[in-house]
């Protein structure tokens, strides 16, 4: 039985050492910016940056907000509609019994 593990490259920036670990590691480090210490010099190593989960979260929230923002609008936009479709209506009740009112005078 043959196992096969993936090892990630690292270099130092303290020492410039080369060093590898596992792969799972080396993702768990990126996506935990957990502190790890270089083998050689036990200089303290972290992943500062956004892990690439990290940046999709961040992507989804802000088209989840833009689309909430779109749909806010366009909510606030048909109730506008509404309002102007029952002013219609009223107005034409009203156009409706005045004319009614003035065929009765005639």
């Amino acid at each position: 039985m043959d196992i096969t593990i993936k090892y990630t490259p690292i270099d130092c920036f303290h020492c410039q050492f080369v060093f590898a670990v596992p792969a799972t590691t080396d993702k768990k480090w990126r996506e935990t910016h957990q502190l790890f210490y270089c083998p050689s010099c036990r200089g303290q190593m972290y992943y500062p940056g956004e892990s690439d989960s990290e940046k999709l979260q961040k992507k989804m929230n802000q088209y989840k907000e833009l689309y909430e923002d779109k749909l806010s609008c366009c909510m606030e936009l048909q109730e506008e509609v509404d309002h102007k479709d029952r002013r219609i209506n009223g107005y034409k009740g009203a156009l409706a019994k005045e004319k009614k009112r003035a065929s009765a005078n005639d």
